[in-house]
């Protein structure tokens, strides 16, 4: 069987530590329990991929004990304290150093992503390098690969609107063959909340209970 990892970019949801531009509309405390429903849906929906590990690559590394407690099953591994681009590079390696063949990793601000989305980033990894979950405001919630290749996170400027086309040209200067999953969105701000309510709301198969939950107590 392949060893594949699905790992989870989760920051503990702490008011005034997380989502801040949210926090800015519906504030600090409801931000937070947000975060951490978008965190545990999908948990739930990586549950559901019973060939793959789970890992929560997680911060701040003093919220082990927290993280432990939400998904026993876990693997745990903390984010180093280095830019954005230098903590998945990290993470990459150290998975690829345990075994892992295919590894994703997924942020959490997209927890309508499905999990039949997730199986078709390992299914296309069985034949690219590297596959990415576009977003669009220019990102991308997953980025998977299935060998180490560090520098295809050189020369990206993260948080901006040019990640994903970085990205895709530092695959293109190391010669990898790339896939793209259908575009979707993250949610950073109050409009985003607005436009998942409604994605909840028309989808028949709705694997977001503690999101939609939330939502409906704002």
């Amino acid at each position: 069987m392949p060893r594949r990892c699905a790992a989870i970019i989760a920051k503990q949801p702490l008011p005034g530590k997380v989502k801040t531009r949210l926090a800015a509309t519906i504030g600090s405390d409801a931000a937070a329990r947000l975060c951490e429903s978008f965190l545990r849906d999908t948990v739930q929906t990586l549950s559901q991929l019973s060939t793959s590990r789970r890992c929560l690559f997680f911060s701040p590394i003093t919220a082990e004990p927290w993280f432990s407690e939400l998904d026993p099953e876990a693997i745990l591994m903390s984010q180093p304290e280095l830019p954005f681009g230098e903590r998945l590079r990290e993470g990459f390696s150290s998975l690829f150093a345990e075994g892992y063949d295919r590894v994703v990793f997924i942020g959490c601000d997209a927890p309508h992503i499905s999990a039949q989305s997730v199986e078709l980033a390992f299914e296309a990894l069985k034949h690219d390098d590297l596959v990415l979950g576009p977003t669009d405001d220019g990102g991308y919630h997953l980025v998977g690969l299935r060998a180490p290749h560090p520098r295809v996170f050189d020369q990206v400027a993260w948080s901006s609107a040019t990640v994903l086309s970085d990205t895709l040209r530092a695959a293109e200067r190391e010669g990898l063959s790339t896939h793209l999953l259908p575009c979707s969105f993250d949610i950073d701000e109050a409009a985003d909340l607005e436009r998942l309510q409604r994605k909840l709301v028309d989808s028949p198969d709705n694997d977001c209970p503690l999101t939609t939950r939330t939502l409906s107590s704002l």
